[in-house]
């Protein structure tokens, strides 16, 4: 996709504002087209839906998909499943939404080959964060050494309604505690 093209559908987003979903799947994004894509959708106010999913990402995509996120007061669902999206992207937006985003509600993020370096990230965002319901993380590379202090952040979590970590390394036990902590809220 170049950059005018992202331009081009951009500027025609403006022209439908009953467009609620933004999808892009299994597409490569150059840094500048990906950068133009974020900057808009910081700011519009239309769309609740963010998939991008499956796609070629380029190497700074955690800096700018902080950056919309810090930003962007409207978006509700954000689906980055099947990404290779790394350890240091991952945990720039965790960063945004453990304080600065108040109004995501839904995370995926399957299968993007997440492992347990990012647990105290995750761990902090499970803590602090007020605003997401539902978190999926299937398909990573979760271990059971970081089960029970996940157990522990959702315990301190008012506000976390599902936690997904099906096709990790957990426990059955730890997956289970925290299938029931948050089905009760």
């Amino acid at each position: 996709c170049s950059s005018a093209e992202m331009e081009a559908l951009m500027q025609s987003i403006h022209f439908y504002p009953f467009l609620k979903t933004l999808s892009f799947s299994h597409s490569e994004f150059s840094a500048l087209s990906l950068s133009i894509l974020l900057e808009q959708l910081a700011n519009c106010v239309t769309i609740d839906t963010f998939i991008f999913s499956d796609n070629n990402c380029p190497p700074d995509i955690g800096s700018l998909l902080a950056q919309m996120l810090r930003q962007n007061k409207y978006l509700v669902n954000l689906d980055l499943s099947s990404n290779r999206l790394g350890h240091y992207n991952v945990s720039q937006i965790f960063a945004v939404l453990s304080s600065q985003n108040i109004t995501l509600k839904r995370l995926d993020l399957s299968n993007t080959h997440l492992n347990d370096s990012i647990a105290p990230h995750l761990i902090k965002l499970i803590k602090m964060n007020t605003s997401l319901t539902r978190i999926m993380l299937w398909d990573n590379k979760f271990t059971s050494s970081i089960g029970d202090a996940i157990v522990e952040a959702v315990k301190n979590n008012r506000f976390l309604r599902q936690l997904e970590f099906a096709g990790n390394l957990l426990t059955l036990e730890q997956e289970q505690i925290i299938s029931k902590i948050t089905a009760a809220k």
